[in-house]
């Protein structure tokens, strides 16, 4: 399900404690889980329920935590495997929410 201490997990501000649910499961396997620090959440609701159950390696704010996705990104980029025959691979795709 997971590829274990290969996976970088994320949490971000956002209410409710349901991310500890997948979080568990990652962290039985070893993954890096950081979530959104207290002082930067808008609602601390997901982080802080990760954070109290103990799931998480790291807590910070947003920009030290693209940096970190960003570094462990640059790390498998060399062992990425080539999406670029894939059809639901789409690198231009904006991914934003319509408003």
């Amino acid at each position: 399900r997971t590829t274990g201490s290969k996976t970088l997990a994320v949490i971000c501000t956002g209410m409710g404690d349901d991310g500890c649910i997948g979080a568990r499961d990652l962290h039985a396997r070893n993954a890096t889980i950081i979530a959104q620090n207290a002082e930067t959440s808008v609602v601390y609701g997901m982080p802080r329920a990760v954070a109290v159950a103990e799931l998480i390696d790291a807590a910070m704010p947003p920009e030290d935590l693209a940096a970190a996705v960003a570094t462990a990104g640059a790390g498998l980029a060399e062992t990425a495997p080539d999406l670029s025959g894939n059809p639901r691979f789409n690198p231009s795709a904006d991914l934003r929410r319509a408003s």
